[in-house]
């Protein structure tokens, strides 16, 4: 039997029955202790049945004595509430979201100077959020909706510094906060109450490539900045290991007209992202820009979300492009898409990056960098690990099978031996 007490506790109070089910919940949530009875003792608690300091709960029928964790500060119940987010009650920039089969859930912070607004229910600029005063944002608390407090102080949040592309991002464009996701838009942008698709479409963009690939940052977060004018350049990010914005990852993409869901649009976006993934996958820079690579992670997504026609539409797209630019070698349909069809699909790219992660040689100054870029050899020898197959044969019918690019494959069988296939 798990016994935990806490020797500061003197003083019983009995607990109302219709507040028997707020203590159980956090109970069997947070201690994970076995379910108890409802008629329970709570010691050290103020008259004020729906708060809650730090408690030692125990059954009035045995000696079992729990202890609730530390540092129980602003959650809340949200059991019985519908499923949404709710402004915190005293801080503007917090917020609470009661999602999924969670139970008892603490705040959140929005970034950078946000506040949350209660009308929206998202992050914006503190001018548009309506959070005027913190003491009436948050609705009241009822016998199933319990805020706990510590008297802990509030963690201020965290404000860029002056002069890099997110300042000057605040400072001049608006903004709507959904999870990971910080999307901004300039004053070209027509129609901004029409964003819900670019929004919802990049959150569940973000966080399948973070499900696929793994962590981009501690925040794991998303900046987008949406311009109202088409742009010259396809894509215009940086990642997290990037000093240029910051260590933060983002995208900047021009439309001139954003409430429209169309091809162009989400290739856009979904370009952008990509490119995030193939520069900072794994935690490692990798030197130089991979744009075909870029077109089978758009692919890849596209085929594992199910979007069927966004998928066969830009197969045909990538393949009309490579007959048109005979001088470049058409990477896409001849490389990685026969690759992608025959030895796993998108697990093959993920398979890549881990073996390029823990094989290729790091920079000495420098652990999230590697030393050098691959040469060809290295790079077929590499990929024919992780499709499990000597893949040569494509290779030459690819780029041709020059007395250079077999020195270098041998030589990558030899000094990357422990790749197999």
């Amino acid at each position: 039997m798990m016994m935990m007490t806490d020797p500061g506790f003197q003083v019983s109070h009995p607990i109302k029955p219709s507040n028997a089910k707020v203590y159980h919940i956090l109970l069997s949530k947070l201690v994970e202790t076995p379910v108890i009875s409802s008629q329970v003792l709570v010691d050290n608690v103020p008259n004020n049945s729906n708060s809650l300091f730090h408690v030692a709960c125990r059954p009035v029928t045995n000696t079992l004595t729990v202890t609730s964790p530390p540092l129980l500060h602003d959650y809340i119940i949200c059991t019985g509430r519908p499923v949404r987010r709710y402004p915190h009650k005293r801080n503007c920039a917090k917020y609470y979201d009661c999602a999924g089969d969670a139970d008892i859930v603490p705040p959140k912070e929005c970034p950078h100077s946000l506040y949350f607004s209660p009308s929206a229910l998202l992050c914006t600029l503190p001018q548009d959020s309506g959070c005027l005063s913190s003491s009436s944002s948050a609705p009241s608390p009822t016998s199933n909706e319990t805020t706990f407090a510590t008297g802990v102080t509030p963690s201020p949040v965290t404000t860029p510094r002056p002069g890099t592309w997110l300042a000057e991002l605040i400072r001049n464009h608006r903004a709507i906060e959904e999870d990971r996701l910080v999307m901004y838009y300039d004053s070209d942008v027509v129609n901004p109450n029409a964003l819900q698709w670019p929004i919802s479409f990049t959150r569940d963009l973000w966080r399948s490539e973070i499900a696929m690939y793994g962590n981009f940052g501690e925040e794991n977060r998303l900046y987008i900045l949406l311009r109202g004018t088409p742009q010259s350049e396809d894509v215009n990010a940086t990642s997290y290991l990037d000093l240029s914005r910051g260590n933060i990852n983002t995208i900047e993409v021009g439309s001139s007209d954003w409430s429209v869901e169309n091809g162009t649009n989400i290739d856009l976006i979904t370009k952008n992202v990509a490119y995030i993934i193939i520069q900072s996958a794994k935690g490692i820079r990798y030197p130089g820009p991979e744009l075909k690579w870029v077109d089978i992670f758009v692919y890849d997504y596209y085929s594992r979300t199910e979007r069927t026609s966004d998928r066969d539409r830009y197969e045909v797209k990538m393949k009309e492009e490579s007959e048109n630019d005979i001088a470049t070698v058409p990477m896409f349909s001849q490389w990685y898409l026969p690759i992608y069809r025959m030895y796993g699909s998108g697990s093959v790219l993920n398979r890549f990056f881990i073996n390029r992660e823990r094989y290729f040689p790091r920079a000495e100054a420098d652990n999230t960098s590697f030393a050098r870029t691959m040469n060809r050899g290295e790079f077929v020898h590499f990929w024919s690990h992780v499709a499990g197959a000597n893949l040569q044969e494509l290779a030459t019918s690819v780029f041709g099978w020059s007395s250079i690019l077999n020195d270098q494959f041998e030589k990558a069988r030899l000094e990357f031996s422990a790749l197999q296939y």
